[in-house]
Order: C-alpha cells, then sequence, then structure tokens
C-alpha cells in the first residue's frame, strides 16, 4: 500500500480496480474515502513531518555554524571574555587579541618544545610539555 500509494500519482487509487459511480454507489464512495485518506494521511502529514525533520535539522545545524562564528568573532580563544569587556575596559579587543593573548604564540611555543630536546626543558617548559602530551589545557591561563 505504501509502495504503490507513494510511487503512484493519485495515490493507492491509481493501483485498486476502478469503480464506476453509476454502477456501485456506496462501493465508489467506500473506494473514495479510502483513497483519500490515504492521500492526507500519508502523502501530506507524514511527508511533512519528515521535511519538518529534515528542516529542524538543517537550521539547527545552521544555528550551531552561527554560534561557532559568533564565538570566533567575539571571544578571545585564551581567556573566553567577550569583545564587549575589552572595548569598554581595556584597550579593545582587537589589541588583545593581537598582544597579550596572540594565538599564534601558544603554537610557536609548542612548536619550540617539540624542537628542543626534553633534557634541555626548564621547569616550566616541562610542565607545559607534559600537560599538553596528555591533552590537558590547564597551562593555558584561563
Amino acid at each position: 500500500m505504501l509502495d504503490y500509494g507513494l510511487l503512484l500519482g493519485g495515490g493507492i487509487g491509481d493501483y485498486t480496480e476502478s469503480i464506476h459511480f453509476k454502477k456501485n454507489t456506496s462501493k465508489y464512495f467506500v473506494k473514495l474515502a479510502h483513497d483519500a485518506s490515504f492521500h492526507i494521511l500519508v502523502k501530506v502529514i507524514l511527508l511533512n513531518i519528515l521535511f519538518g525533520i529534515i528542516i529542524d535539522t538543517f537550521a539547527q545545524l545552521r544555528e550551531e555554524k552561527r554560534s561557532k562564528e559568533d564565538d570566533k568573532n567575539n571571544k578571545c580563544f585564551i581567556c573566553f571574555f567577550d569583545r564587549f569587556t575589552f572595548d569598554k575596559e581595556a584597550q579593545g579587543f582587537f589589541h588583545h587579541i593581537t598582544e597579550d593573548h596572540c594565538l599564534w604564540n601558544y603554537v610557536y611555543y609548542i612548536v619550540h618544545l617539540k624542537s628542543k630536546e626534553s633534557t634541555d626543558y626548564t621547569g616550566i617548559e616541562s610542565f607545559v610539555s607534559t600537560d599538553f602530551n596528555d591533552n590537558n589545557i590547564g597551562w593555558i591561563p584561563r
């Protein structure tokens, strides 16, 4: 019923035998009610539910992407303070992310630790290297 009802244009009525109105009126109305109920239930309601789920999923993905973009543009990656705080109370957000908490300085520091012999580490370098190798970000200031 679902297979032929969804594939055919008029629903399940295209597959069943046709009944003429003048020959068998009561059977015609039963068939009409059956075909119309299939069309209303399956094609309209269930397919709209399916499309609604798809649309909601895409809307959720779009909202998550917008949220990530907003965090990337309006929060410091290191300390997680927002742009408004730095613009209001400090020298500005751009100065903070380029001078105070420049992300690239942390990357350069990790590269420096990877290229240096572990026996030559200072105390802080040893601590940071151990935390970094254990996937612990506790060494990054908050």
